[in-house]
């Protein structure tokens, strides 16, 4: 796990050596206390970059092409990650869940 963040870290540093991000700040989606069932769909912004900041607790997040949810399965991701995202129109539908419901997972759409 402490790898994946370092990779993640590399990754976004490489990034902003290379001109940096843009955050678009008014493309947000925010999972607030992520249910142990699992949250609510929402669906972003398909075929764009985000970047995804997970805060509170180890959270999992599922993808689909629509009316996602995430009662099992779905990528987990430790609390402190960041990390660019691409998203493509066939997985744009986004929920997800934490063990205690206290996990967030928030996407800022990103140039």
């Amino acid at each position: 796990m402490r790898r994946l963040g370092l990779v993640a870290l590399a990754l976004i540093s490489l990034a902003a050596s290379a001109g940096g991000i843009n955050l678009l700040t008014g493309t947000r989606f925010e999972f607030t206390d992520c249910a142990s069932g699992g949250s609510a769909a929402q669906t972003l912004t398909a075929t764009r970059q985000y970047l995804l900041r997970v805060t509170d607790a180890d959270t999992f997040i599922c993808f689909a092409g629509s009316g996602s949810t995430c009662a099992t399965g779905g990528e987990k991701f430790p609390s402190g990650t960041v990390i660019l995202l691409n998203v493509t129109s066939d997985k744009a539908s986004v929920s997800c869940r934490s063990s205690a419901s206290t996990g967030d997972a928030i996407f800022t759409a990103a140039n």
